[in-house]
């Protein structure tokens, strides 16, 4: 048995004893050819943050053709011929087209990411002291830091900052490749404590409000020789008095101190009626003074 081709897509096939002609169609190759963008090369440069087009060109084939681009997940549409591409990084992608016959033919591409500049991390400051802010990295040729507040130069790459308030600095580079970035960096400003408390007196027991602000920690004296460190502290004093209390309040960047007297005394008083004669002492006296009482009888003098 022979084939021979007749030139025109039909074969004829014999053997010694008979004749019959078998038609085989012959389907051309299909390759693949991606371009992007305007060139047809097989890399491509963008800025960080920037996008690509990406373009599948089958040089051959039969249509119609489909499409299956990889990896899909910085794609617009991974099935179509002309995907738009947003890497966060350099990234090699790979088309895969195929025909109507199930020819298929692979290409790829690689989009290069320009790299993006960094700035120094958050940073924490007391009010009234100043910190640096830097860059790193990137093709920078111009900087430019907003907001203008409380910074030694807004076009530099390294400012000093010394706000009064926490705020969020935004640095824009201006690469000499024309590529333009930002990055921000938050300077928290912490404030010195403010002491404050408030008090609330049942008999003995006085229970401590504590109304500090910007405070991590306290201190506090009753002024009867007993301390706490707590930020709601209660206290049982053993008898009634003036006390001068005192209270700390503390962070990194310092304290304050407030100073208050609290006057302790007892529910109940003595049942003072007509009959009794009572005395006072001290008399005279300031402040706390003993009440005593006692029976006065006929006679007496």
């Amino acid at each position: 048995i022979y084939i021979d081709c007749n030139g025109n897509g039909a074969y004829n096939t014999s053997s010694n004893e008979e004749y019959y002609l078998q038609n085989i169609n012959i389907w051309p190759h299909v390759t693949a050819n991606i371009l992007q963008a305007t060139a047809s090369t097989s890399t491509y440069s963008i800025c960080n943050g920037a996008s690509a087009q990406l373009i599948a060109n089958p040089t051959d084939g039969t249509p119609p053709f489909t499409y299956q681009w990889s990896p899909a997940l910085t794609l617009d549409s991974s099935t179509i011929f002309n995907p738009t591409a947003t890497p966060a990084h350099t990234q090699i992608y790979t088309a895969q087209i195929t025909d109507s016959h199930g020819a298929r033919a692979y290409d790829t591409v690689q989009i290069i990411v320009r790299p993006n500049f960094t700035v120094s991390h958050d940073t924490t400051i007391c009010v009234g002291q100043a910190a640096p802010l830097n860059t790193f990295g990137g093709p920078c040729q111009f900087f430019l830091w907003t907001p203008n507040t409380a910074i030694s130069n807004q076009t530099v790459p390294n400012p000093i900052v010394g706000p009064s308030d926490t705020t969020i600095y935004t640095c824009q580079c201006t690469g000499f490749d024309g590529c333009i970035g930002t990055q921000s960096v938050a300077v928290n400003v912490k404030h010195i404590p403010t002491a404050s408390f408030t008090t609330t007196n049942t008999g003995l027991h006085v229970a401590f409000s504590n109304q500090s602000q910007n405070a991590t920690s306290y201190y506090w004296y009753f002024g009867d020789g007993n301390v706490s460190a707590l930020h709601y502290p209660q206290h049982n004093y053993s008898h009634p008095g003036v006390f001068l209390v005192t209270m700390i309040a503390t962070n990194n960047c310092g304290s304050d101190t407030i100073k208050d007297t609290v006057y302790v005394y007892f529910l109940s008083s003595p049942n003072l009626t007509a009959d009794k004669i009572f005395a006072v002492v001290p008399n005279p006296g300031t402040d706390f003074i003993r009440v005593s009482n006692f029976y006065f009888h006929e006679g007496d003098e």
